[in-house]
């Protein structure tokens, strides 16, 4: 199973969302997760009520959530005490006889959710679902945007402002920070400490100005039988010469690709990877043919689950074998419009070149139109 990844500007990373609740901001971020394009989306609300944690709730209440979160302002700063307010949707619609969601995202938004090249922040959707505080949420988006900086820092006034009630000191470390960092390093794949930054004195005694964040990834433990689905599929000559395969990288994979996927992946890469290559998108390419699978996003045109358009004539059902995948290619190639579009994508999200994407489509057609199929 491949796992659901969350990306968004870090303009959303520093909004204020003192108006959401937390099952509300799950739910945006949950949303965003499988957002490809602004074309509209229809969801199984089965599927969404399970991943924001309702799962053993009436749909009427899910209804309300839906409702709630329509309404909802997001404000991000544009400069310094200078703001900007949106609105997330367009339409936010909930079906209670079919127990479907169709939404649309207001054209303001979605500069914050697609088509930037940088400033951004990716991370598993899963680490959202495992915490149950808005705070810990938020501290936790914060740590990921900050990582490779190793850490970050809130003044005290910040906490008051995009935090909520108007904490004092002591409530800051009480409600907010104690809990939120013991979620965050039980829960999720990043490690957070604290220190205090103080000011001048104040009636003989020092001032919290602002708390210092440390932050580190956790380092991931394989298991003996990923060690050797990575060693072995270091045995192929191409694998072993790109030097794309590592524990750095496996990492990495780790947080796209559950164990599983990850290890049939690397096995089938070494059966079939039989060119030289220098990214490791095209190992990515490899496992992305396990990861075929349904997904809680409708097809607008039909409106059945399971189901993915790779053209306006083909619609491939997402449950097949990559080998049944093959077959309906080869009768019906993508048309040089789409593959056009496709390769843009790619070129724009996964930091590869034309160069390399004609490269493959000379040496290997089945993997170069694979990976044009895992475009978001």
């Amino acid at each position: 199973m491949k796992k659901r990844i969350v990306t968004h500007s870090n303009d959303l990373v520093y909004a204020e969302f003192d108006n959401f609740e937390m099952r509300e901001l799950k739910l945006m971020l949950t949303l965003i997760s499988t957002v490809t394009d602004d074309k509209p989306y229809f969801y199984d609300a089965k599927e969404i009520k399970k991943l924001v944690g309702m799962g053993t709730q009436t749909y009427e209440k899910f209804e309300v959530l839906i409702q709630e979160l329509q309404g909802k302002i997001l404000k991000v700063e544009v400069a310094e005490k200078k703001y900007r307010t949106y609105n997330i949707f367009s339409v936010l619609e909930f079906d209670t006889g079919d127990k479907t969601i169709q939404i649309e995202y207001n054209t303001k938004f979605i500069p914050f959710i697609l088509n930037f090249n940088n400033n951004f922040t990716r991370y598993s959707l899963e680490n959202i679902e495992n915490l149950n505080s808005k705070n810990a949420m938020l501290l936790y988006i914060r740590a990921r945007a900050n990582l490779f900086r190793y850490g970050f820092r809130i003044t005290v006034e910040e906490f008051k402002s995009k935090f909520g009630n108007n904490y004092r000191v002591a409530d800051i470390d009480r409600k907010v920070v104690g809990p939120a960092l013991t979620a965050i390093n039980n829960l999720t794949d990043v490690k957070i400490s604290v220190e205090k930054e103080y000011g001048a004195q104040e009636r003989g005694r020092s001032r919290v100005m602002a708390y210092i964040f440390k932050v580190s990834k956790k380092k991931k433990i394989l298991s003996s039988d990923l060690y050797k689905a990575m060693e072995k599929a270091n045995k192929n000559r191409y694998i072993k010469e790109s030097k794309v395969l590592n524990y750095d990288t496996i990492e990495i994979l780790s947080e796209e690709y559950s164990e599983k996927v990850l290890i049939k992946g690397l096995l089938k890469a070494y059966e079939e990877i039989k060119v030289k290559f220098e990214a490791l998108n095209y190992l990515k390419a490899i496992i992305n043919t396990i990861t075929v699978e349904p997904e809680i996003v409708y097809s607008e045109k039909t409106k059945q689950k399971n189901i993915k358009a790779i053209d306006k004539n083909i619609l491939i059902p997402l449950n097949k074998n990559i080998e049944t995948v093959d077959t309906i290619l080869d009768d019906n190639p993508i048309d040089e419009k789409l593959e056009e579009e496709l390769c843009k994508k790619l070129i724009a999200t996964q930091n590869i070149t034309m160069e390399f994407l004609q490269n493959m489509k000379r040496k290997s057609p089945k993997i170069y139109t694979r990976t044009l199929m895992s475009v978001k």
